[in-house]
């Protein structure tokens, strides 16, 4: 079946959740939209800011297409925190929250046909395309940040300068902290942040030597930005090892439900 990325379930719902929002009565200034730029066949990536404070915390989703139920979830706690932002103020008012709920629209588009499909358009992984330290090569012509998506979020980090950013993929219901490439008082502090975290959420911690698999290469983005920034990062895996592809939309609930206040954190 082909499908045209006008049309799909999630940049309808993206449109709908735009709509709502654009809907509220928000203070001047407090909700922003972004066009970023395009992915590889050339769709569009949007990125939002929701807040006026000047500490700045960034979410992304949907980074391997066949995981765009976060990309949902984010979209929703978007929309949440728009119609009750007088509950959220005080948050709102010293914080601004960014996010890119769909960095890869190519790999969700890819995977409406192919459930398993994680990678973009051109078949390259996008968490394997950052050029950190622990980035390998795995093809002759392999070469860090090669992909317009990769390229596109590496100038929104250096853009907005994030202090807090938490990438969020599936499947696991588990926090990645650890940086082999970062100081040990880096890593210290991020663990003392990933307790609080999986308390929160109640998700697993992996330990260090499950930051990359043995087989695997670095290259994602919080290792990226970690090393380049030195501010606090995380991979979060929603979801139990168990769930299969396509997953649900009846799981959007779960992971809305769980990830909602955890910005309150910080």
């Amino acid at each position: 079946m082909n499908y045209h990325y006008a049309s799909t379930a999630f940049e309808t719902y993206r449109i709908q959740c735009e709509s709502k929002i654009s809907a509220q009565e928000l203070p001047t200034g407090s909700f922003q939209r972004f066009l970023l730029g395009q992915s590889f066949m050339k769709h569009p990536i949007y990125g939002y800011r929701l807040g006026t404070g000047t500490s700045k915390l960034l979410m992304t989703g949907g980074v391997h297409g066949r995981e765009s139920i976060n990309s949902f979830a984010l979209l929703s706690m978007l929309r949440h925190y728009a119609s009750h932002f007088a509950c959220y103020g005080d948050w709102f008012s010293s914080h601004s929250l960014y996010m890119i709920p769909m960095l890869n629209p190519d790999g969700y588009l890819l995977s409406l046909s192919d459930p398993h499909w994680k990678n973009n358009g051109r078949d390259v992984d996008l968490n394997r395309n950052f050029p950190s330290n622990l980035w390998k090569k795995k093809w002759n012509s392999d070469t860090p940040m090669s992909e317009p998506e990769t390229k596109l979020l590496v100038d929104f980090f250096h853009q907005i300068q994030p202090d807090l950013y938490f990438d969020i993929h599936s499947r696991g219901k588990g926090v990645y902290y650890y940086r082999s490439s970062m100081p040990s008082n880096y890593n210290e502090n991020q663990l003392k942040l990933a307790d609080k975290i999986s308390s929160f959420l109640g998700y697993t911690i992996y330990p260090p030597d499950q930051e990359t698999n043995p087989n695997d290469s670095g290259g994602n983005t919080v290792q990226y930005f970690s090393e380049t920034f030195q501010k606090p990062a995380f991979t979060i895996e929603t979801l139990d090892d168990e769930v299969t592809f396509p997953i649900s939309m009846s799981y959007l609930s779960e992971i809305f439900g769980e990830l909602l206040n955890l910005i309150l954190l910080f």
